[in-house]
Order: C-alpha cells, then sequence, then structure tokens
C-alpha cells in the first residue's frame, strides 16, 4: 500500500491579494484543523484566532469545504497571475539595486573625500538590504505559486488519490456502508506533500489500477459508498 507523511494538525499556508485587508482576511482564512477527543480545535491564519468545536462528520465536512474553497477562490488564476507580476517586479528591483550596488561600492572605494566615501558605503550597504529584501519576495511568491498549484491538483485528483485507500478498505469489509470509516487523505493532510509528490502519486496509482479507471475514474468511489 502508499505510504503517505501526513500533517500534523494541518497547517496551510497564508495566501493573500494585496488588493484585501489582510487582517481581515487572516481572520477567516483556515490554515488546519486537529482532533482531539471529542473536539475539532480549527487554527485561523490570524494567530489570535482558533475554534474548539465539538465534533460530526458533517462539521468536519464543512471546515473541509471552506479550506477547498479558500484554494478555488483567494488562490484562483486571478491570484497566481499576480503573484507572478510581483515575481517580475522583484527582478526589476534586484537588477535596479544590483547596478547601484556596484556604483556606490565603486565610488566608495574611488572616492576622493572621506564623507563621501562613507555616504556611499552607506548607500551600498542600503542597496544590499533592498536587495536581499526583494530576493525574499521573489522566494516567496515562488512559494506561493507551488503551494496553489499543490492544493489545486488536490482538490482535481482527491478520488484518485485516495482511490487505493477506498479500495482496500472495502475489500476489508465488503458490507461497508459508506467510506466515512475509511482514513481518507484529506486537504488537511497534505501540508508537507510537495506537487511532484502528489503528482508521482497520482500517477502510480493511475499505473496500478489502469484497468479501473480511465481519465476521470470510471469507478467513482462516492458512488460507490452509497451502494
Amino acid at each position: 500500500m502508499l505510504q503517505y507523511k501526513l500533517a500534523n494538525g494541518g497547517n496551510m499556508k497564508y495566501f493573500y491579494s494585496k488588493r484585501l485587508l489582510n487582517q481581515v482576511a487572516k481572520y477567516d482564512f483556515i490554515t488546519g484543523y486537529e482532533i482531539k477527543d471529542d473536539k475539532i480545535i480549527v487554527n485561523y491564519a490570524n494567530k489570535a484566532r482558533h475554534e474548539e468545536l465539538k465534533f460530526s462528520p458533517s462539521t468536519l465536512k464543512l471546515i473541509e469545504v471552506q479550506m477547498r474553497n479558500q484554494v478555488l477562490s483567494s488562490m484562483s488564476d486571478a491570484a497566481i497571475n499576480e503573484y507572478r507580476k510581483y515575481i517580475k517586479s522583484a527582478n526589476w528591483w534586484m537588477i535596479y539595486n544590483l547596478w547601484f550596488i556596484f556604483y556606490s561600492s565603486f565610488n566608495a572605494a574611488n572616492g576622493n573625500y572621506p564623507f563621501s566615501r562613507a555616504l556611499q558605503s552607506i548607500l551600498c550597504l542600503g542597496f544590499i538590504s533592498m536587495l536581499g529584501r526583494n530576493i525574499k519576495d521573489k522566494e516567496d511568491y515562488k512559494e506561493y505559486i507551488n503551494e496553489i498549484e499543490k492544493y489545486r491538483f488536490f482538490i482535481e485528483n482527491e478520488d484518485t488519490i485516495n482511490y487505493e485507500i477506498v479500495k482496500r478498505y472495502f475489500e476489508s469489509d465488503a458490507n461497508s456502508p459508506d467510506i466515512s470509516g475509511a482514513p481518507l487523505i484529506t486537504i488537511n493532510d497534505i501540508d508537507d506533500m510537495t506537487l511532484t509528490e502528489l503528482k508521482e502519486t497520482v500517477e502510480l496509482i493511475r499505473k496500478n489500477y489502469s484497468d479501473e479507471l480511465d481519465g476521470d475514474i470510471s469507478l467513482n468511489l462516492k458512488q460507490k459508498s452509497t451502494k
């Protein structure tokens, strides 16, 4: 059986648009949940907020639906395009900073007056600091895009990813009325997985069960669970 490295309680990264009021968005953005005893502990991007709800399958389903909606709305193609614009802007500013680092360091080394050399040295340090910030921003935006694509891929292939789990669940108990008891991989569980790992998982399952699956899964597991 395939092995998965699951997250402990979920830790979805907080993605946002600069057009939004970030604190308001953080207040409603679910980063994950934990199940302890008869409670569901819901965590939000706003660290000051968390909820403890009485456990029920319907409540858990509502939480997961909201987490999916975060991906399908807040993490839309428009958001990805926005992040790509930020990356282009960061690239431009990196070139700008590199030029002025060279210019100010040259003047600091070859200036005729001590005050001028000191001023150029300070400017050089400032541009180095700005360069570091732009590099970090670029890497953050790239990570945001990768995470958005990862969660979207999971949503689009959730049935495939869980196919082997559900298949074995039914094989162990042919009278199982539904899949609520199966240890399914959910959107709360994939924080430690990469997009590459998810794609490899889907490819492996499709390869192992090619006679049972078509492009979209010929045997819909949710339909099977109601039979």
